[in-house]
């Protein structure tokens, strides 16, 4: 995986969200919406994380070649 996949994780109540990739630190994958990744990249700064273990990941899109 590499930063600015999209993936899918299961969230609060069961709920399944789409966040973008950030970094992946040990067992944990750092996520953020894909507004604040792209307001970030324009502004050259790291976008607001928040962190989910490895385990509440459901899928990881594939990167278009």
């Amino acid at each position: 995986m590499i930063a600015g996949q999209e993936v899918i994780l299961v969230a609060f109540g069961d709920q399944r969200i789409s966040r973008v990739l950030v970094a992946v630190e040990n067992a944990y994958l750092f996520v953020c919406r894909r507004e604040e990744f792209e307001a970030a990249t324009r502004e050259n700064r790291e976008p607001v994380c928040i962190g989910f273990r490895a385990e509440y990941l459901l899928e990881a899109a594939r990167m278009a070649a």
